[in-house]
């Protein structure tokens, strides 16, 4: 996903597995917040959400979550209406290390 400003993305229904991530990056000013809705009721609680400044970092915000899997229906991304940005989900179905967390050995010393 990628846009502009404010949005709201409807996915009908995407499971992710147990472990899986969100890949963000907003360039501009402020702060952009990403919120992963079961459902597309404003009163529900979210799955997860991730907030970060918009300096043109990519964020990788890893979720393990207790249940096995979950659906989103919308994700809602709020950040100042000049900013642009991009939102990628990324399931892990293999767990944490297929997200890229493994701990890697420090070089020897010759």
């Amino acid at each position: 996903m990628d846009g502009s400003g404010n949005e709201t993305w409807t996915m009908g229904g995407v499971t992710l597995p147990r472990t899986w991530a969100l890949l963000f990056a907003c360039h501009g000013t402020g702060d952009i917040q990403n919120s992963l809705q079961p459902d597309g009721l404003a009163n529900t609680s979210e799955i997860t959400g991730a907030h970060a400044p918009c300096n043109g970092q990519s964020i990788f915000n890893v979720s393990d979550r207790p249940v096995q899997s979950e659906s989103v229906i919308q994700v809602h991304i709020t950040t100042s209406t000049d900013n642009d940005w991009q939102v990628l989900l990324i399931g892990c179905t293999n767990g944490k290390s297929s997200c890229g967390l493994r701990t890697v050995p420090s070089p020897g010393t010759p």
